[in-house]
């Protein structure tokens, strides 16, 4: 009885190692490919050029305001990964906010998915804390996102 236990358990372990190593292999995949080419990257092209720059003139201003630097990346798919793991590892690489302060936010939003984070550095928690992320995701993204209208629930969650 112990050993089909033990074999259960290693047989689980090994599926689950697998299916983890292959999220991280996707999203490591997928996340050596992504170059940032300003505050605002729309990889999966759901914004026009006009509503870009509106959102880029946004983060710039509260660049210019707070000195914290607001990243904006729209994918078409995570590609398998996950988008926790995901938004940590990007918001590392690309070392959103001034890395003397950790003064960075990334909004990630992955289309297909149908899922979002906003990652904060530690400078920030204080100010935009978990629970109020998640309040502008649920408030003010999904629902825009949800009717179809892309740019107008990125634009309420980073007016937020």
């Amino acid at each position: 009885m112990e050993r089909r236990i033990a074999t259960a358990v290693l047989a689980l372990a090994i599926v689950f190692g697998v299916t983890g190593s292959a999220d991280a292999a996707a999203g490591d995949e997928l996340l050596a490919r992504l170059q940032p080419t300003a505050d605002i990257n729309d990889f999966a092209e759901l914004l026009s050029p006009a509503d870009e720059e509106t959102l880029e003139n946004r983060c710039r201003q509260l660049r210019e305001k707070t000195g914290a630097q607001l990243a904006v990346v729209v994918l078409k798919s995570l590609e398998g990964g996950q988008i926790d793991d995901f938004g940590e590892k990007l918001f590392r690489k690309w070392g959103i906010g001034q890395a003397d302060r950790n003064n960075g936010v990334l909004l990630l939003v992955a289309i297909k998915d149908r899922k979002a984070r906003i990652e904060v550095g530690y400078d920030l928690e204080p100010v935009l804390p978990d629970a109020l992320a998640g309040r502008i995701l649920n408030e003010q993204l999904f629902p825009q996102f949800k009717a179809g209208r892309y740019f107008a629930g990125l634009q309420s969650a980073v007016n937020r």
